[in-house]
């Protein structure tokens, strides 16, 4: 949206809302040990498995970026348990805390994707 006024923009869509994503039991390992990558899980569960992320270079542990659920724009927030297990970090913490600032002053609802140890 161009200000905090206006609602976040939607796009038609040839996915069904209520598709079933049978390939998450192939990507989420049974193991809790092994890790998997979280952007194949984001990517099965968007719209056209279409995400752009923010930032993919820093503090990789942490995933974000826009996408969208039956054509309407949400944020996505979620743990990389590619990169150090997915654990939260000082850096991994402030991105995260930024995007979600910033989908909240803009009224983008978030989708969060957790998976951390402990």
């Amino acid at each position: 949206p161009a200000s905090s006024q206006e609602a976040p923009p939607t796009l038609p869509t040839a996915d069904s809302p209520t598709r079933e994503c049978d390939s998450l039991r192939r990507i989420v390992p049974t193991d809790p040990n092994v890790p998997y990558d979280m952007k194949m899980v984001a990517a099965e569960v968007l719209d056209d498995g279409n995400m752009f992320e923010i930032m993919p270079d820093y503090a990789k542990n942490i995933i974000v970026g826009f996408g969208r659920l039956n054509g309407s724009t949400v944020g996505i927030v979620g743990n990389q348990p590619l990169e150090l297990a997915g654990c939260l970090d000082i850096n991994s913490s402030v991105k995260a805390g930024r995007f979600v600032r910033f989908c909240d002053a803009f009224n983008i609802p978030l989708v969060t994707f957790v998976d951390v140890p402990g």
